[in-house]
């Protein structure tokens, strides 16, 4: 007898299973290291067995590198859609004013040092492997690429050439939201973390040059 309930298909449930064990994975190496997150306590913090963890990952670094990317791409989206509501908003006359956009996504770039602890654990857990280095390395410059392909867009729309490359603006960013969220405390709070981010941003548009317009063609 139909109950109401919609069945999920056997790849609808397998990829919930995987987004649930993802999910404890990351809680348990944000806490408590990768260490903790063996195959036994990832399953059982997710109510699974360890058989249905290996349906999913071969091993424990394979879930690790999911966990990676699956973060990575949750920022990556917020920047596309960071992009598209820049590009969206009613233009300034002064292209080198710092979008309201951009300084709400950089306020709310990592908030918390969970995922900067989880980030640091998983690239020291990845230098200690040839094999896990390389893929980690792979998801990074992807990662990376998607930002800088976003900025691009940005600057792009600003009328404007960057004074450094996307993806280098990209990384400097990143890499010091994680560092904020490690060293908060103190005068280091997630206020002058935004400030200083902001601050970072705008150096770049107040140093960056406009694009230079073709000369109309006489007729």
């Amino acid at each position: 007898m139909d109950d109401g309930r919609t069945r999920l298909t056997r790849q609808e449930s397998q990829l919930a299973t995987r987004a649930r064990l993802i999910a404890a994975a990351r809680t348990l190496i944000a806490s408590d290291g990768v260490a903790a997150a063996s195959v036994r306590n990832v399953a059982e913090a997710a109510g699974y067995t360890q058989g249905a963890f290996y349906s999913n990952f071969p091993t424990k670094d394979h879930m690790l590198m999911a966990v990676l990317a699956d973060h990575l791409e949750g920022v990556a989206a917020r920047v596309e859609a960071m992009a598209e509501d820049v590009i969206a908003a009613p233009h300034d006359t002064d292209p080198q004013k710092m979008p309201a956009a951009i300084t709400a996504f950089l306020r709310n770039l990592n908030p918390k040092s969970n995922w900067a602890t989880l980030a640091t654990e998983l690239l020291l857990h990845a230098n200690r492997s040839a094999d896990l280095a390389a893929d980690y390395a792979i998801i990074r410059e992807g990662f990376f690429r998607r930002l800088g392909t976003s900025f691009r867009r940005i600057f792009d729309h600003l009328g404007l050439i960057p004074s450094i490359s996307p993806e280098e603006l990209a990384m400097g960013l990143i890499s010091t939201s994680v560092g904020f969220s490690i060293q908060f405390g103190g005068p280091l709070t997630p206020e002058a973390r935004t400030r200083f981010m902001v601050a970072v941003f705008q150096g770049v548009l107040n140093t960056a040059s406009p694009i230079s317009q073709p000369e109309l063609k006489q007729t």
